[in-house]
Protein backbone atom coordinates (compact mmCIF):
# COMPACT_ATOMS: atom_id res chain seq x y z
CA UNK A 1 0.00 0.00 0.00
CA UNK A 2 1.74 3.52 -1.11
CA UNK A 3 0.88 6.26 1.64
CA UNK A 4 1.49 10.01 1.06
CA UNK A 5 2.75 12.51 3.57
CA UNK A 6 0.07 15.07 4.98
CA UNK A 7 -0.91 18.57 2.86
CA UNK A 8 -0.01 21.55 4.96
CA UNK A 9 -3.75 22.34 4.89
CA UNK A 10 -4.20 18.92 6.13
CA UNK A 11 -1.54 19.20 8.82
CA UNK A 12 -3.16 22.37 10.65
CA UNK A 13 -6.35 20.00 10.65
CA UNK A 14 -5.00 17.17 12.08
CA UNK A 15 -3.12 18.81 15.04
CA UNK A 16 -5.59 20.51 15.86
CA UNK A 17 -8.07 17.43 16.34
CA UNK A 18 -5.26 15.76 18.20
CA UNK A 19 -6.19 18.79 20.92
CA UNK A 20 -10.08 17.56 21.20
CA UNK A 21 -9.44 14.43 19.62
CA UNK A 22 -13.73 13.67 20.90
CA UNK A 23 -14.97 16.50 19.31
CA UNK A 24 -17.20 16.92 16.25
CA UNK A 25 -14.96 20.57 15.42
CA UNK A 26 -14.20 19.18 12.12
CA UNK A 27 -17.59 17.67 10.91
CA UNK A 28 -19.10 19.67 7.86
CA UNK A 29 -21.31 19.15 5.68
CA UNK A 30 -25.74 19.57 5.35
CA UNK A 31 -28.75 18.35 3.92
CA UNK A 32 -29.85 18.55 0.24
CA UNK A 33 -33.73 18.60 0.66
CA UNK A 34 -35.84 18.01 -1.84
CA UNK A 35 -39.41 18.66 -3.06
CA UNK A 36 -40.49 15.66 -4.17
CA UNK A 37 -40.01 12.22 -4.05
CA UNK A 38 -36.95 11.00 -5.65
CA UNK A 39 -35.49 7.34 -6.73
CA UNK A 40 -33.70 6.13 -3.47
CA UNK A 41 -31.66 3.89 -5.63
CA UNK A 42 -30.73 6.23 -8.64
CA UNK A 43 -29.86 8.66 -5.68
CA UNK A 44 -27.22 6.13 -4.56
CA UNK A 45 -25.95 5.49 -7.31
CA UNK A 46 -25.13 8.89 -8.41
CA UNK A 47 -23.44 9.35 -4.57
CA UNK A 48 -21.64 6.07 -5.44
CA UNK A 49 -20.24 7.68 -8.75
CA UNK A 50 -19.07 11.10 -6.81
CA UNK A 51 -17.15 8.53 -4.73
CA UNK A 52 -15.89 6.80 -7.47
CA UNK A 53 -14.75 9.36 -9.08
CA UNK A 54 -12.78 11.69 -6.38
CA UNK A 55 -9.79 9.95 -4.77
CA UNK A 56 -9.79 12.56 -1.66
CA UNK A 57 -12.98 11.05 -0.16
CA UNK A 58 -11.79 7.72 0.31
CA UNK A 59 -8.69 9.17 1.75
CA UNK A 60 -7.85 7.38 5.08
CA UNK A 61 -4.86 7.72 7.28
CA UNK A 62 -2.86 5.48 9.17
CA UNK A 63 0.28 5.89 11.65
CA UNK A 64 3.66 5.41 10.19
CA UNK A 65 5.73 5.22 13.57
CA UNK A 66 3.48 7.92 15.08
CA UNK A 67 3.13 10.09 12.43
CA UNK A 68 0.11 10.42 10.30
CA UNK A 69 -0.03 9.12 6.41
CA UNK A 70 -2.63 8.88 3.92
CA UNK A 71 -3.75 6.83 1.57
CA UNK A 72 -6.16 6.17 -1.09
CA UNK A 73 -8.69 2.97 -0.03
CA UNK A 74 -10.66 1.19 -2.28
CA UNK A 75 -13.61 0.73 0.07
CA UNK A 76 -16.22 3.24 -1.53
CA UNK A 77 -18.63 3.20 1.36
CA UNK A 78 -22.07 2.52 2.17
CA UNK A 79 -24.87 4.83 1.26
CA UNK A 80 -27.17 4.76 4.13
CA UNK A 81 -31.18 4.64 4.33
CA UNK A 82 -33.41 6.42 6.24
CA UNK A 83 -37.34 6.99 6.51
CA UNK A 84 -39.01 9.09 8.78
CA UNK A 85 -42.42 8.82 7.57
CA UNK A 86 -43.99 6.49 10.00
CA UNK A 87 -42.07 8.90 13.49
CA UNK A 88 -45.61 10.61 14.79
CA UNK A 89 -43.62 14.01 13.89
CA UNK A 90 -41.72 13.55 10.87
CA UNK A 91 -39.94 16.52 11.11
CA UNK A 92 -39.24 17.00 13.72
CA UNK A 93 -37.60 13.56 14.60
CA UNK A 94 -35.46 14.14 11.10
CA UNK A 95 -33.97 17.29 12.63
CA UNK A 96 -33.37 15.56 16.12
CA UNK A 97 -31.89 12.75 13.88
CA UNK A 98 -29.63 15.23 12.10
CA UNK A 99 -27.92 17.34 15.35
CA UNK A 100 -27.45 13.87 16.99
CA UNK A 101 -25.63 12.80 13.39
CA UNK A 102 -23.42 16.05 13.14
CA UNK A 103 -22.02 15.72 17.27
CA UNK A 104 -20.68 12.23 16.16
CA UNK A 105 -16.76 13.08 15.52
CA UNK A 106 -15.16 10.47 13.09
CA UNK A 107 -12.35 7.80 14.20
CA UNK A 108 -9.61 9.27 12.18
CA UNK A 109 -7.41 6.11 11.64
CA UNK A 110 -8.01 3.57 9.18
CA UNK A 111 -11.66 4.90 8.81
CA UNK A 112 -13.69 6.10 6.29
CA UNK A 113 -14.19 10.04 6.77
CA UNK A 114 -17.27 10.77 5.01
CA UNK A 115 -21.13 9.97 5.79
CA UNK A 116 -24.04 9.45 2.97
CA UNK A 117 -27.27 9.08 3.47
CA UNK A 118 -30.48 8.95 1.47
CA UNK A 119 -33.49 10.29 3.59
CA UNK A 120 -37.45 10.67 3.33
CA UNK A 121 -38.78 13.05 5.61
CA UNK A 122 -43.15 12.08 4.50
CA UNK A 123 -44.58 11.69 0.79
CA UNK A 124 -43.15 14.53 -1.11
CA UNK A 125 -40.31 15.56 1.18
CA UNK A 126 -37.37 13.17 0.38
CA UNK A 127 -33.24 14.08 -0.07
CA UNK A 128 -29.99 13.30 1.18
CA UNK A 129 -27.34 14.11 4.38
CA UNK A 130 -23.25 13.94 4.31
CA UNK A 131 -20.90 14.33 6.84
CA UNK A 132 -17.55 14.90 5.97
CA UNK A 133 -14.05 15.51 8.14
CA UNK A 134 -12.54 18.78 7.08
CA UNK A 135 -9.64 16.82 6.41
CA UNK A 136 -10.52 15.81 3.15
CA UNK A 137 -12.72 18.16 2.13
CA UNK A 138 -13.51 22.14 2.26
CA UNK A 139 -16.20 24.55 1.54
CA UNK A 140 -15.03 24.90 -1.98
CA UNK A 141 -15.56 20.95 -2.68
CA UNK A 142 -18.87 21.40 -1.34
CA UNK A 143 -20.21 22.52 -4.19
CA UNK A 144 -18.43 20.37 -6.50
CA UNK A 145 -19.67 17.93 -4.40
CA UNK A 146 -23.81 18.64 -4.66
CA UNK A 147 -23.00 19.65 -8.53
CA UNK A 148 -21.79 16.35 -9.28
CA UNK A 149 -24.32 14.33 -7.37
CA UNK A 150 -27.01 16.60 -9.01
CA UNK A 151 -25.77 16.19 -12.65
CA UNK A 152 -24.79 12.13 -11.44
CA UNK A 153 -28.86 11.57 -10.84
CA UNK A 154 -30.27 13.33 -13.47
CA UNK A 155 -28.19 11.60 -15.80
CA UNK A 156 -29.27 7.88 -14.32
CA UNK A 157 -32.93 8.49 -13.89
CA UNK A 158 -32.65 10.01 -17.62
CA UNK A 159 -31.08 6.39 -18.77
CA UNK A 160 -28.43 8.17 -20.18
CA UNK A 161 -24.74 7.09 -20.76
CA UNK A 162 -22.58 9.41 -18.16
CA UNK A 163 -20.03 10.50 -19.36
CA UNK A 164 -17.34 10.51 -16.55
CA UNK A 165 -14.55 13.22 -17.44
CA UNK A 166 -10.89 11.82 -15.53
CA UNK A 167 -10.64 14.11 -12.06
CA UNK A 168 -6.98 15.02 -11.14
CA UNK A 169 -6.32 13.19 -8.10
CA UNK A 170 -5.77 15.08 -4.68
CA UNK A 171 -2.76 13.13 -4.78
CA UNK A 172 -1.29 15.25 -7.22
CA UNK A 173 -1.56 18.32 -4.80
CA UNK A 174 1.04 17.02 -2.94
CA UNK A 175 3.69 17.02 -5.82
CA UNK A 176 2.61 20.37 -6.35
CA UNK A 177 2.96 22.23 -3.07
CA UNK A 178 6.59 20.20 -2.56
CA UNK A 179 7.44 22.13 -5.91
CA UNK A 180 5.96 25.77 -4.28
CA UNK A 181 7.75 24.85 -1.09
CA UNK A 182 11.05 24.89 -2.93
CA UNK A 183 10.09 27.71 -5.21
CA UNK A 184 10.92 31.80 -5.26
CA UNK A 185 6.79 32.40 -4.85
CA UNK A 186 6.97 30.15 -1.52
CA UNK A 187 9.86 33.04 -0.12
CA UNK A 188 8.57 35.95 -1.46
CA UNK A 189 5.19 34.86 0.39
CA UNK A 190 7.17 33.92 3.59
CA UNK A 191 8.50 37.33 3.28
CA UNK A 192 4.92 39.03 2.71
CA UNK A 193 3.67 37.50 5.71
CA UNK A 194 6.53 38.45 8.16
CA UNK A 195 6.80 41.55 7.05
CA UNK A 196 3.43 42.11 7.25
CA UNK A 197 3.70 41.31 11.44
CA UNK A 198 7.08 42.78 12.40
CA UNK A 199 6.72 43.94 14.74
CA UNK A 200 3.85 41.86 16.40
CA UNK A 201 0.98 43.95 16.79
CA UNK A 202 -0.44 44.40 20.34
CA UNK A 203 -2.06 40.95 20.97
CA UNK A 204 -2.99 41.30 24.58
CA UNK A 205 -6.53 39.98 24.16
CA UNK A 206 -5.11 36.60 23.30
CA UNK A 207 -8.09 34.80 24.56
CA UNK A 208 -6.85 30.73 25.81
CA UNK A 209 -8.93 28.47 25.19
CA UNK A 210 -11.65 26.69 27.68
CA UNK A 211 -13.88 25.17 25.90
CA UNK A 212 -14.84 25.40 21.73
CA UNK A 213 -18.56 24.66 22.67
CA UNK A 214 -19.96 27.06 20.48
CA UNK A 215 -23.61 28.50 19.39
CA UNK A 216 -24.97 29.99 15.81
CA UNK A 217 -26.98 33.33 15.66
CA UNK A 218 -28.60 34.26 12.14
CA UNK A 219 -29.40 37.55 10.92
CA UNK A 220 -31.23 37.92 7.72
CA UNK A 221 -30.49 41.29 6.62
CA UNK A 222 -33.42 43.73 5.49
CA UNK A 223 -34.25 44.75 1.94
CA UNK A 224 -33.61 47.75 2.63
CA UNK A 225 -30.09 47.41 4.15
CA UNK A 226 -28.89 44.81 1.49
CA UNK A 227 -29.73 47.64 -0.93
CA UNK A 228 -27.74 50.08 0.43
CA UNK A 229 -24.82 47.80 1.10
CA UNK A 230 -24.88 46.66 -2.47
CA UNK A 231 -25.27 50.38 -3.76
CA UNK A 232 -22.41 51.21 -1.56
CA UNK A 233 -19.68 48.34 -2.70
CA UNK A 234 -20.70 49.18 -6.39
CA UNK A 235 -19.77 52.90 -5.59
CA UNK A 236 -17.13 52.24 -3.95
CA UNK A 237 -15.15 49.68 -6.46
CA UNK A 238 -15.05 47.03 -3.34
CA UNK A 239 -16.90 43.95 -2.15
CA UNK A 240 -19.08 42.50 -0.12
CA UNK A 241 -16.27 41.08 2.11
CA UNK A 242 -14.12 43.94 2.16
CA UNK A 243 -17.60 45.97 3.35
CA UNK A 244 -18.04 43.77 6.45
CA UNK A 245 -13.94 43.74 7.48
CA UNK A 246 -13.56 47.19 8.04
CA UNK A 247 -17.39 47.21 9.63
CA UNK A 248 -15.70 44.99 12.17
CA UNK A 249 -12.59 47.15 12.44
CA UNK A 250 -14.42 50.18 12.86
CA UNK A 251 -16.47 48.80 15.47
CA UNK A 252 -13.15 47.57 17.14
CA UNK A 253 -11.56 50.93 16.63
CA UNK A 254 -14.73 52.93 18.04
CA UNK A 255 -15.45 50.45 21.15
CA UNK A 256 -12.36 49.26 22.46
CA UNK A 257 -9.63 51.90 20.78
CA UNK A 258 -8.18 48.95 18.82
CA UNK A 259 -6.45 51.15 15.84
CA UNK A 260 -4.13 47.82 14.76
CA UNK A 261 -6.13 44.72 14.28
CA UNK A 262 -5.66 41.23 12.96
CA UNK A 263 -8.80 39.35 11.70
CA UNK A 264 -8.62 35.96 10.04
CA UNK A 265 -9.61 35.16 6.86
CA UNK A 266 -10.14 31.51 5.30
CA UNK A 267 -8.31 31.86 2.01
CA UNK A 268 -9.55 28.88 -0.30
CA UNK A 269 -5.73 27.95 -0.90
CA UNK A 270 -6.76 27.34 -4.79
CA UNK A 271 -4.84 29.79 -7.69
CA UNK A 272 -6.22 28.19 -10.56
CA UNK A 273 -8.37 26.83 -12.63
CA UNK A 274 -7.40 23.56 -12.40
CA UNK A 275 -7.32 23.69 -8.30
CA UNK A 276 -10.62 24.37 -8.42
CA UNK A 277 -12.02 21.36 -10.05
CA UNK A 278 -10.19 18.94 -7.55
CA UNK A 279 -12.42 17.83 -5.18
CA UNK A 280 -10.53 18.30 -1.31
CA UNK A 281 -8.27 20.02 1.49
CA UNK A 282 -7.04 23.43 0.19
CA UNK A 283 -8.38 26.40 2.79
CA UNK A 284 -5.74 28.50 4.71
CA UNK A 285 -7.52 30.46 7.33
CA UNK A 286 -4.57 33.12 7.05
CA UNK A 287 -4.72 36.53 9.38
CA UNK A 288 -4.81 39.93 7.78
CA UNK A 289 -3.60 42.79 9.95
CA UNK A 290 -5.01 46.49 9.32
CA UNK A 291 -4.30 49.65 10.43
CA UNK A 292 -7.06 52.61 11.43
CA UNK A 293 -5.95 56.23 10.69
CA UNK A 294 -8.26 58.42 12.19
CA UNK A 295 -7.52 61.33 9.50
CA UNK A 296 -8.91 59.01 6.78
CA UNK A 297 -12.22 59.17 5.36
CA UNK A 298 -14.63 56.46 5.78
CA UNK A 299 -14.25 55.59 1.28
CA UNK A 300 -10.36 56.00 1.79
CA UNK A 301 -10.35 53.42 4.84
CA UNK A 302 -12.29 50.81 3.23
CA UNK A 303 -10.20 50.99 0.02
CA UNK A 304 -7.27 50.53 2.03
CA UNK A 305 -9.05 47.53 3.63
CA UNK A 306 -9.80 46.32 0.19
CA UNK A 307 -6.02 47.13 -1.09
CA UNK A 308 -4.79 44.83 2.02
CA UNK A 309 -6.90 42.06 1.11
CA UNK A 310 -6.36 41.85 -1.85
CA UNK A 311 -2.70 41.49 -1.63
CA UNK A 312 -2.93 38.93 1.02
CA UNK A 313 -4.99 37.02 -1.27
CA UNK A 314 -1.80 36.69 -3.87
CA UNK A 315 0.23 34.90 -0.81
CA UNK A 316 -2.97 32.86 0.21
CA UNK A 317 -0.98 29.66 -0.07
CA UNK A 318 1.87 29.99 2.58
CA UNK A 319 0.53 27.81 5.39
CA UNK A 320 -1.08 29.71 9.16
CA UNK A 321 0.49 26.98 11.04
CA UNK A 322 4.14 27.94 9.62
CA UNK A 323 3.72 31.65 10.03
CA UNK A 324 2.77 31.01 13.41
CA UNK A 325 6.13 28.88 13.83
CA UNK A 326 7.94 31.73 12.31
CA UNK A 327 6.96 34.67 14.58
CA UNK A 328 7.32 32.43 17.32
CA UNK A 329 4.53 33.04 18.95
CA UNK A 330 4.47 30.68 21.99
CA UNK A 331 7.69 33.20 22.78
CA UNK A 332 5.30 35.54 23.44
CA UNK A 333 2.82 33.35 25.58
CA UNK A 334 0.29 33.19 22.83
CA UNK A 335 -1.67 30.96 21.10
CA UNK A 336 -3.07 32.74 17.70
CA UNK A 337 -3.30 35.81 15.69
CA UNK A 338 -6.53 36.44 15.87
CA UNK A 339 -9.87 36.29 17.80
CA UNK A 340 -12.37 36.90 15.09
CA UNK A 341 -12.21 35.61 11.77
CA UNK A 342 -14.84 36.51 8.56
CA UNK A 343 -15.61 34.59 6.13
CA UNK A 344 -18.10 35.94 3.14
CA UNK A 345 -19.83 32.36 1.63
CA UNK A 346 -21.28 33.50 -1.99
CA UNK A 347 -21.54 29.77 -3.54
CA UNK A 348 -24.72 28.72 -5.77
CA UNK A 349 -25.57 25.47 -5.16
CA UNK A 350 -27.77 24.02 -7.63
CA UNK A 351 -31.70 25.01 -6.18
CA UNK A 352 -33.33 21.82 -8.30
CA UNK A 353 -32.98 18.68 -9.10
CA UNK A 354 -34.37 16.32 -12.02
CA UNK A 355 -37.10 19.58 -11.49
CA UNK A 356 -37.69 19.43 -8.29
CA UNK A 357 -37.05 22.60 -6.27
CA UNK A 358 -34.11 21.98 -3.63
CA UNK A 359 -32.98 23.72 -0.18
CA UNK A 360 -29.44 23.32 0.46
CA UNK A 361 -28.59 23.78 4.61
CA UNK A 362 -25.40 24.18 6.32
CA UNK A 363 -24.17 21.83 9.15
CA UNK A 364 -23.27 23.51 12.45
CA UNK A 365 -21.69 21.10 14.77
CA UNK A 366 -21.42 23.48 17.96
CA UNK A 367 -17.85 24.10 18.22
CA UNK A 368 -14.99 26.31 16.50
CA UNK A 369 -11.25 26.86 16.90
CA UNK A 370 -11.50 30.66 17.74
CA UNK A 371 -13.80 32.54 19.72
CA UNK A 372 -15.49 34.49 17.13
CA UNK A 373 -16.58 33.53 13.16
CA UNK A 374 -18.65 36.26 11.41
CA UNK A 375 -20.35 34.83 7.72
CA UNK A 376 -21.64 37.16 5.39
CA UNK A 377 -24.17 34.59 3.40
CA UNK A 378 -25.26 35.02 0.24
CA UNK A 379 -26.60 31.54 -1.86
CA UNK A 380 -27.61 31.92 -5.62
CA UNK A 381 -27.68 35.72 -5.29
CA UNK A 382 -30.28 35.20 -2.52
CA UNK A 383 -31.20 37.46 0.40
CA UNK A 384 -28.47 38.24 2.53
CA UNK A 385 -27.39 37.12 5.89
CA UNK A 386 -25.22 37.06 8.65
CA UNK A 387 -24.23 34.96 10.77
CA UNK A 388 -22.16 34.83 14.31
CA UNK A 389 -20.44 31.53 15.53
CA UNK A 390 -19.14 32.65 19.01
CA UNK A 391 -17.77 30.07 22.20
CA UNK A 392 -20.43 30.52 24.50
CA UNK A 393 -18.09 30.64 27.33
CA UNK A 394 -16.65 33.89 26.04
CA UNK A 395 -19.92 35.84 24.87
CA UNK A 396 -23.40 36.31 25.71
CA UNK A 397 -26.17 36.19 23.49
CA UNK A 398 -26.69 40.52 23.95
CA UNK A 399 -23.28 41.03 23.21
CA UNK A 400 -23.69 39.13 19.62
CA UNK A 401 -27.03 41.17 19.00
CA UNK A 402 -25.37 44.31 20.30
CA UNK A 403 -22.28 43.69 17.46
CA UNK A 404 -24.85 43.00 14.74
CA UNK A 405 -26.57 46.10 15.45
CA UNK A 406 -23.75 48.11 15.89
CA UNK A 407 -22.55 46.84 12.38
CA UNK A 408 -26.33 48.04 10.73
CA UNK A 409 -25.80 50.99 11.34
Amino acid sequence: MKTYSLTKAQQRIWYTQQKFKDSPLFNIGGTVTIDGNININAMKSAIQLLISDNDSLRIRFKSNDGTPVQYISNNYGEIGEIDFSLQKDPFKAFQKWIDEMVQLPFMLYENDLFQFTVFTICDGVTGYYVKLHHLICDGWSVQLMVDQIKQNYEMIIKNNVIIREKKKSYLDIITQEKNFIESKEYQKARNYWIDLFTPLPELSNDVKKTSDISNRSVFPLTSNQESKWLSYIRRAGVTFNTLIIALYLLFEYKTKHVNDCVVGSAFLGRTTRQERMVFGEFSNPMPVRYKIDAEMSVLSFIKTIHNRFCRSLRYQKYPYHILQNDLHLREYGLTRLYNTCINYYNTSPPCNIAGMSAENAELFNGHQDYPLQIILRQWNQRQLQLEYDYWIDLFQMDEVKNLHNRLML
